[in-house]
């Protein structure tokens, strides 16, 4: 998946337009995601790209776009 198909994809989720959404956005900060729309987000994310959504829990940092598509690009070259 490439970044623009992840953008995509979180602006469906979220309802949040694409052109808003860069892999420096924060969620919380830039985006409006709370923790409870976070969790949700991760899980539609998780089923999404078939990345368990363990590997996103134990993740250092979920703060940005960026860091959430790193982990699922790692995950498609295992």
């Amino acid at each position: 998946m490439n970044f623009k198909q992840f953008v995509e994809m979180l602006s469906d989720f979220t309802n949040i337009p694409a052109n808003t959404i860069t892999k420096d956005a924060q969620f919380v900060d830039d985006l409006g995601v709370d923790s409870l729309n976070m969790v949700n987000l991760l899980i539609q994310i998780s089923e999404a790209t078939n990345v368990e959504f363990e590997r996103f829990i134990k993740a250092d940092s979920l703060k940005t776009v960026g860091s959430i598509y790193n982990i699922i690009s790692q995950e498609e070259r295992i």
